[in-house]
């Protein structure tokens, strides 16, 4: 069984490369983990620009969307996680 994971962070300051985690992507043959840190979120909101941190909102709640559409299917019909799931090992990566 491989495990693909990724580190969710936002670029606050670019011009020094300073990121601000806020969250942890984590998958297996058949299960995701998805967690985000609200308070994180709330504390990104003062170092961003309102567009940049509604970027960041919305990114977010997109893949707990996505996170949580794959889980329902993967239990409806027993599947694994699929190359053309957007929640493939190449989507982590990426």
């Amino acid at each position: 069984m491989a495990t693909y994971y990724s580190i969710l962070s936002a670029l606050i300051r670019p011009e020094i490369q300073e990121k601000i985690t806020v969250g942890l992507l984590l998958m297996g043959d058949q299960d995701v983990f998805f967690k985000y840190s609200k308070n994180k979120l709330n504390s990104a909101k003062t170092l961003l620009s309102e567009n940049a941190y509604s970027l960041l909102k919305d990114g977010l709640k997109n893949i707990e969307v996505t996170v949580n559409a794959q889980q329902n299917a993967n239990k409806r019909y027993h599947l694994s996680f699929e190359k053309k799931s957007p929640l493939s090992e190449s989507y982590i990566e990426y």
